[in-house]
């Protein structure tokens, strides 16, 4: 949908506004896309040949690492978008700031629907997901017509909410599809949206205690640290919980590494 709003926003208040949407877009994508791409691509085999069910359960360690992955980097980037914009772009692009906030909160739901959508795609269910994915560009359209004359913000928002929308829709018909226990995906998203929030507060932490006259850069790399500190700190605190579920209790048994940092019930090894 980038291009459609990117288009609204040239169309109706120019070049200017556009470029800086542009910007945002890219910044708020660049750091997630490749790594949850490669990440979705590498586990699907992986697991496959471990010979655990494949549909429920490459999802669920699919989620669970692109999702923590996605909403902690983007959560991050929040506080840490005027360090970030200034390293990367320039002084110059500092208008872009607001954008980046906002189209920020879009990021993780993207990347886990794109996992969703990858799995529908193994199960052959090609046709509920383009009535989703049609469904969820005539709700963008709906939007835009709605917040158009707020500005270029309103676009902004109208994405965000579009793919939020679209992440429910995805969600709700997958979760209904397979036969897994809903207790299991609340515990993935609980963690996945946990670690968007941890990420967000230690990097905001982090914004506060550092000096202002810091050059921007250093800035940035301690915000990056902090972050990367947080999904690490949610990732040790979450090993009790995930043990508990069957997916994560097999690979620990197969993956000796990973068992190590996992602990295994009696009752799963046995």
């Amino acid at each position: 949908c980038s291009s459609l709003d990117a288009m609204v926003i040239g169309k109706l208040f120019g070049a200017g506004p556009a470029g800086l949407y542009s910007r945002a877009f890219l910044l708020a994508h660049l750091p997630v896309q490749q790594p949850a791409n490669l990440l979705t691509k590498v586990l699907f085999p992986v697991v496959s040949r471990l010979g655990i069910q494949r549909q429920a359960d490459s999802l669920q360690i699919s989620m669970l690492l692109v999702g923590s992955y996605a909403f902690a980097v983007s959560f991050g980037m929040i506080p840490a978008a005027r360090d970030l914009i200034t390293v990367l772009l320039g002084d110059q692009w500092v208008e872009a700031v607001p954008l980046l906030q906002i189209l920020a909160l879009a990021v993780g739901p993207v990347y886990v629907a794109h996992v969703m959508g990858t799995t529908l795609d193994a199960m052959g269910a090609l046709k509920p997901k383009l009535r989703i994915q049609a469904t969820k560009l005539a709700v963008l359209i709906l939007l835009l017509l709605a917040l158009a004359d707020k500005g270029t913000m309103g676009v902004v928002y109208a994405v965000v909410l579009s793919e939020w929308f679209g992440f429910l829709l995805i969600a709700g018909f997958i979760f209904r599809k397979l036969s897994t226990p809903a207790r299991e995906w609340g515990l993935i998203l609980g963690i996945v949206i946990a670690s968007g929030f941890a990420t967000y507060a230690c990097v905001w932490l982090a914004t506060w205690l550092i000096p202002e006259v810091t050059p921007h850069w250093v800035r940035l790399l301690g915000e990056v640290s902090s972050g990367a500190i947080a999904l690490a700190g949610v990732a040790w605190l979450s090993r009790g919980a995930l043990a508990g579920l069957p997916v994560i209790g097999e690979l620990s048994q197969r993956l000796p590494r990973l068992g190590r940092f996992i602990p295994v019930s009696p009752l799963q090894k046995s």
